[in-house]
């Protein structure tokens, strides 16, 4: 899955709590939300890959607060 198609399938907010980052997240496909704290994303579940994918390449803006 491209940049693009990601971007129009997943939707991230994210916020800081206690100084570590959480984020919440919208799968347009599943049509369900997700939110995970930074430190459970390499936990996240094999049927979300694609969004720990999507996190992962978005890691250093997610960081910046881009999508905060």
């Amino acid at each position: 899955m491209g940049d693009r198609e990601f971007k129009r399938r997943f939707t991230l907010e994210t916020t800081k709590n206690n100084g570590k980052i959480e984020i919440k997240a919208y799968d347009s496909k599943l049509d369900q939300y997700f939110v995970y704290g930074e430190n459970e994303i390499k936990n996240m579940p094999s049927q979300l890959s694609e969004l720990k994918a999507f996190i992962r390449d978005n890691w250093k803006d997610i960081k910046k607060g881009k999508y905060g």
